[in-house]
Formats: structure tokens, C-alpha cells, sequence
């Protein structure tokens, strides 16, 4: 998550507009997390899922979703929010990547968001991906299949 409304009151982050009620910008401030701050957070919980094992043998799958935004509250236009946001979250994945060989990533954001596969895969509201999109990565011959043979 890169895009977030923090509560000032109680502390509180949650997404953007998952929150049921009223929204007062004395209490309520949007919050957009740039890539230093979704490393600093990335390398955090890597730490505390070690530490919960007892430094037993870990494995972390990473992954970005291929649907895109359907709304930011950052001021700038949606599309543009949803190719910044997937852009920070894939570059993350990539610098823990380097750290630690325990953790690897499922790429279905760029096999379904390419510029080949987005007329097959991706709503016409473009907020949604087809469930024609979802097979195709899961059908015995997709990416999916391959990537969990490779760790099976």
C-alpha cells in the first residue's frame, strides 16, 4: 500500500477510502508513502516474521496486484497514481529481493498490466481485471503453474 489516510487522533492508518463514515480533514490526513518508507516498513516486517520463528528457515512471496486504483486522494489523476503506486511497490520488492535469497516474487502485475495482455486481461472500467486475465496466469501452462513447480 503506498496511498493511505492516517487518523490523527487515535493513530490509526488505513487505505484510502475503506473506512465507513465521515471524513474530517482535521482528523483524517491523507498520507502518500514514498519508496524509502515502504522499505524501512518491508525490511520491518521481514524482521519480525525472523524474530516470530526463532530464526527458523523463512520463505517470503512477494507479490503487486494487477489491479489498478480506482480512486486517490493524492490530487492527481487516478491513472497516474496507480503508475506511481505499482511502480514504488515493485521497485520495494526488488531492493529486498537483493538483500535477502529468501524472498522471491510472483510478477502477475506485470504479465497482466503489459501493453499485450491489458485489452485481453483488463476491464473496461479498468479497476478490475477479467476473470479471463486470472486464468490465464493460474491454467496449467501460465506463469503461476511454472512459479510453483519451481518451489515444489
Amino acid at each position: 500500500m503506498t496511498q493511505a489516510t492516517r487518523c490523527v487522533r487515535h493513530r490509526v492508518i488505513t487505505a484510502s477510502g475503506k473506512v465507513a463514515g465521515s471524513n474530517d480533514p482535521n482528523i483524517h490526513q491523507f498520507h502518500s508513502f514514498q519508496f524509502d518508507d515502504v522499505c524501512a516498513a518491508l525490511f520491518e516486517f521481514r524482521r519480525n516474521v525472523q524474530d516470530l520463528r526463532d530464526d527458523r528457515p523463512l520463505k517470503i512471496l512477494l507479490t503487486v496486484s494487477p489491479v489498478p486504483l480506482t480512486a486517490t486522494n493524492s490530487g492527481g489523476h487516478v491513472l497516474a497514481a496507480t503508475k506511481y503506486s505499482k511502480s514504488v511497490l515493485r521497485a520495494t520488492a526488488r531492493q529486498i529481493m537483493q538483500e535477502y535469497k529468501e524472498i522471491d516474487d510472483f510478477p502477475p502485475c506485470k504479465l497482466m498490466t503489459n501493453q499485450v495482455a491489458a485489452r485481453r486481461v483488463e476491464h473496461n472500467s479498468y479497476g478490475r481485471v477479467r476473470s479471463k486475465g486470472v486464468r490465464s496466469a493460474k491454467e496449467p501452462s501460465g506463469p503461476l503453474n511454472d512459479f510453483c513447480e519451481k518451489y515444489t
